[in-house]
Parts: structure tokens; sequence; C-alpha cells
């Protein structure tokens, strides 16, 4: 065995998922061995409803705790099979056909600056229990269902103080190695989601900055929409699926904004 020299990478200076593929190669060049390694850098711990960052002299960012759910509701015939549940690595979970609301409070400086286009980030799937299982069995915090070829799709809408957006297809409730959040917290391992990341320009609802102004909260709703087949959400948070990610706003202005 021939100790090599370290190596220095470089990492962002923001939370940050990822992997660092390594070959050892001998003197002729040829392949010995190949491996990789996970590099995670977490989001701070999670202080207060929310968390303000100014992102640029236009851009202002909200982000809010995936567990922080300020109201929740299911429907359709076996609802008690369907649920919310918040676990402690900061998941949300509901089966089936429902939807939960977050709600974020805009700094008075964002809106005097005259916003005029709203984004959303979010990392979302399908909820999935036995039904990517060939027999039923139960599922336990210490266990999940792995990504396999077998799916379950399903569709997520989005509503910003009652306004759609287009709605968006998820393709499954995954597990697998890019689950990194989720293998690192030793619960549901390998579980998770999608990156959603939606925008909406604010001139086309002439209303919505004149009631921002009166009442400066948004309102953001994601619903897996009542069907047959309706497949749940699972919402992560930044400590939890493949992104270090919570869900998120971003105000766009007209002008600077002026933060004291």
């Amino acid at each position: 065995m021939t100790d090599q020299p370290p190596l220095e990478v470089t990492l962002p200076d923001r939370p940050f998922t990822g992997a660092m593929a390594m070959e050892l190669r001998d003197e002729k060049d040829h392949k010995l061995a190949a491996n990789f390694v996970n590099v995670v850098i977490r989001p701070p711990a999670w202080k207060g409803s929310q968390q303000n960052e100014l992102i640029d002299a236009r851009r202002f960012a909200m982000r809010v705790d995936a567990r922080n759910v300020s109201l929740a509701r299911w429907k359709g015939s076996g609802a008690k099979t369907r649920y919310l549940r918040r676990t402690g690595f900061d998941k949300v979970s509901i089966r089936g056909a429902g939807a939960v609301e977050y709600r974020f409070r805009v700094p008075q400086e964002v809106i005097d600056a005259n916003p005029i286009q709203l984004g959303f980030l979010a990392e979302v799937a399908t909820c999935a229990r036995d039904e990517k299982l060939d027999w039923p069995q139960q599922i336990t915090a210490m266990d999940y269902p792995q990504s396999d070829n077998k799916k379950l799709p399903g569709t997520l809408d989005i509503y910003v103080n009652g306004h759609p957006f287009e709605p968006m297809p998820l393709v499954d409730d995954p597990a697998d190695a890019r689950g990194v959040l989720s293998h690192m917290a030793k619960i549901q391992p390998g579980s998770f989601g999608y990156l959603v990341k939606t925008h909406i320009y604010l001139q086309g609802l002439p209303t919505f900055v004149p009631r921002l102004r009166r009442n400066p909260e948004i309102r953001v709703v994601l619903e897996a929409p009542d069907a047959e087949d309706a497949a749940g959400l699972n919402i992560y948070g930044g400590f939890s699926g493949r992104y270090p990610l919570y869900p998120t706003l971003i105000l766009e202005t007209e002008r600077d904004i002026n933060l004291p």
C-alpha cells in the first residue's frame, strides 16, 4: 500500500450537496480502482419562523421550515389512510389527495421597492407507502422503498395568494444514493424529491401588489389534486432529501431594496 498525497478541492461558500469522483491509475494510466465520496455543506441551523436573505440589490429571498405548515387538509374516500406527518428531519408527508400551506411575511422595504416578479423553489415528490411494493409491508422510519421500475407518478398544483401556477408532473417518490441528506439523517434512507422551480410576472396580476401593501403576507399552497389516483406529496427541507433547500420565495423588485 502506498500513501497518496492529500487532495485539495474548492467548495462553494453556500449550502451544497454533491460528490467527488476519484480514480486510482498506474504509471501507464491504467485504472486500478474508482470510488466516490459525498460532499455536503449543510445550511445553518433553523432559527425563528422565517429566514430572510438579500441576494442582491433587487432580489430578496424568504425561506420557511418545511415543517412550519400553517394549514393542512386532505380529503376523499379512504381519508383515514391519508395523513400529514411532520418528521424529525424536516420533511412533511401527505398521502392521497390534499394540500399544505406555507406563509411568508414580506418586509415593508421589499414592498416599497415594488415587486415585479415572484419565484418559488422547493424539493417535492409524491408520497408512496406500500404502493411500490410487490406485497403489503409495514414501512418504518428506518426503511423506505428504493427507486425501481415501479413508479408512483402524480401532479403538483401550486397557488400563490390564490393565483394558480401551471400544474407540474411529479415522476415518483424516489429513494436511492441521491437522497444523501436523508441517508445522513438515518431516517427513510435515500428518500428525496425533485427540484420545483417556477416564477410568475406580477404585471399580469394587477391586484397582487396592492393587496400585498394592505397585508404583507404571501400564502403558498402545494396541493396533490383530488383524483382517484392521487399520489400525495413529500415536501423536503434543508436537512432531508437531495438538496439543502427550504421552501423558498424570491421577490424581484423594480427598485433597489433599502433594508435598514
